[in-house]
């Protein structure tokens, strides 16, 4: 539908896009100068798999900053934009007859990486009186014994539905009586809230819980880089190191 809508645009036909998740603003001019910098300083060469030791640390700074996830630089990895860091985690960590709990509405590429990692999507439907959002009762409600993660999407794509902290905090009871189950944590849209509260983040909550969140970040609605392709994440180091293996095999 994408690739639809800019074709027709290229046409010269005006298009109202409601598909993919991007800014209607351009890159801000610091962003860009920094980038013809970094070119014209000839850093064009291959980097470390999971990012420079210099982008670590400021993604390391950006979970702290901004999400209040306080995190070393060894738990932190950069990759092609916030989907392939949840691509390689899912395949690093799923296998076949594995089930994944996705609230739907969903953002189309979650079950798409479940299916190809080889797991079952288990859908956990949400409602607009509800504000689209699920119950720590409805989420116990689908954890089977096969069930390896809850993606947790807030903002949301594409509702836009976000989770207060007293429902992140109502989640993280129930992972503590579960204690296979992971969450990855898709905070991509964090600086597009617009419900006049805070951002809350289960890893920043519940911290106890750490070494089973995995939370995803970037830059691209933040500061409209979509075609930047840079996402970061932050969690358990074993499943770092996981992702990163699988990076350097597939764009590292």
């Amino acid at each position: 539908m994408t690739d639809r809508a800019m074709e027709l645009r290229a046409q010269g036909k005006d298009i109202i896009s409601l598909s993919v998740g991007e800014p209607d603003f351009a890159t801000p001019p610091h962003v860009v100068q920094a980038a013809k910098a970094a070119l014209d300083a000839g850093e064009t060469k291959y980097t470390a798999v999971g990012g420079t030791a210099r982008m670590k640390q400021a993604a390391a700074l950006h979970f702290a900053r901004d999400l209040g996830i306080e995190v070393p630089v060894g738990q932190v990895t950069v990759s092609a934009g916030g989907k392939q860091a949840i691509f390689h985690a899912l395949m690093a960590t799923v296998s076949e007859g594995d089930e994944v709990i996705v609230p739907s509405p969903w953002w189309v590429s979650y079950p798409e990486i479940i299916r190809f990692a080889g797991g079952s999507v288990v859908p956990l439907v949400t409602l607009a009186k509800d504000g689209f959002r699920f119950t720590a009762g409805q989420f116990e409600a689908q954890i089977g014994p096969r069930t390896q993660w809850l993606m947790l999407n807030s903002p949301g794509n594409p509702t836009g539905a976000c989770y207060p902290a007293d429902m992140l905090l109502a989640i993280g009871e129930v992972l503590r009586r579960n204690p296979r189950v992971m969450v990855l944590s898709d905070d991509i849209y964090a600086p597009l809230n617009y419900t006049g509260q805070p951002h809350a983040t289960l890893a920043n909550l519940c911290p106890d819980l750490a070494d089973r969140i995995l939370t995803v970040s970037g830059v691209s609605k933040s500061h409209a880089m979509t075609g930047f392709r840079i996402g970061v994440a932050a969690g358990p180091q074993w499943l770092i190191k996981a992702m990163e293996k699988l990076q350097s095999h597939s764009s590292g």
